[in-house]
């Protein structure tokens, strides 16, 4: 192109060859480029949708426990739940153990309200968690400390069944939850004793509550570890989780005025003074 066609070009306001060819090309390598993501959007949906399981493992392993969430929600609801004569091992109820837990993690109370609700709406959910329990008592049997922290996963569903409906203003409903668990207490109403009482003060009996804090700290200071004279571990698990959480709830009680110093000190160095009579196990 010579200098004088050059010019002309330029006078009549069109571009050159050289340029109009490169901004063609650039603009086709934008389209491309925005059509690929929008084929790898599609994909992962599509892939999302068929294969809602593998989403959940991927994003649970990396610590994306909101996405991790809904895909246990989805794969639960995939399965289905006719699990009326289930051994506590069916996938329904792992999902919604992935979701309870991950749910928990992201703070998302609408989820784990949700999929807390629908787990102990299962007639398995007791075998499946005393399943999660024993998996727990295996992989932390020489420590006694952190297994009482975990143990009794049915218990803990149960709190956070409370914990989410509390956040999401259901009131009534969390409240007549605990006080109906309360007229046959055990360490699951313990458990969600500690999530009421940390928020709320009234709709709840706080004096039965007390005395819940009270009798079970009395049972379990009674309680032998032992099974032939050896140290059985699925008891110390149970007296170690009773105990730690009477500890808890008894600091809440404290709080609100229900317990005095003397009465929520005893509750919180019986935990201690467990865990430290222990032989090595």
């Amino acid at each position: 192109m010579n200098e004088e066609y050059r010019k002309s070009l330029k006078e009549k306001g069109q571009p050159e060859a050289e340029e109009s060819v490169g901004s063609f090309i650039t603009r086709i390598a934008f389209i491309t480029l925005f059509w690929f993501f929008v084929l790898i959007a599609l994909a992962a949906a599509v892939i999302g949708c068929l294969f809602p399981k593998a989403y959940m493992n991927l994003y649970r392993a990396m610590g994306l426990y909101e996405k991790a969430s809904h895909y246990a929600e989805v794969s639960a609801e995939r399965v289905g739940h006719d699990i009326e004569n289930c051994d506590g091992r069916c996938e329904y109820s792992s999902y919604l153990v992935v979701g309870v837990d991950c749910a928990s993690l992201a703070n998302n109370y609408q989820r784990e309200y949700d999929l807390t609700k629908a787990y102990l709406s299962t007639p398995c959910h007791a075998k499946r968690s005393a399943t999660i329990d024993a998996k727990y008592i295996e992989g932390l049997a020489d420590e006694p400390s952190a297994l009482s922290v975990i143990y009794g996963y049915d218990d803990h569903v149960h709190a956070q069944y409370v914990r989410s409906a509390l956040a999401l203003d259901k009131d009534n409903e969390s409240s007549e939850f605990v006080t109906a668990s309360m007229q046959n207490p055990n360490l699951g109403t313990v458990s969600m004793l500690i999530e009421y009482t940390a928020v709320r003060s009234g709709g709840v009996d706080m004096s039965k509550a007390k005395n819940i804090c009270v009798g079970f700290g009395e049972l379990l200071s009674e309680t032998d570890v032992t099974t032939g004279g050896k140290t059985d571990i699925v008891k110390v698990a149970t007296k170690g989780s009773g105990l730690y959480r009477l500890r808890l709830l008894a600091d809440n009680l404290y709080k609100l005025g229900v317990m005095n110093e003397a009465e929520a000190s005893r509750a919180k160095t019986a935990y201690t003074d467990f865990i430290k009579s222990l032989p090595a196990i």
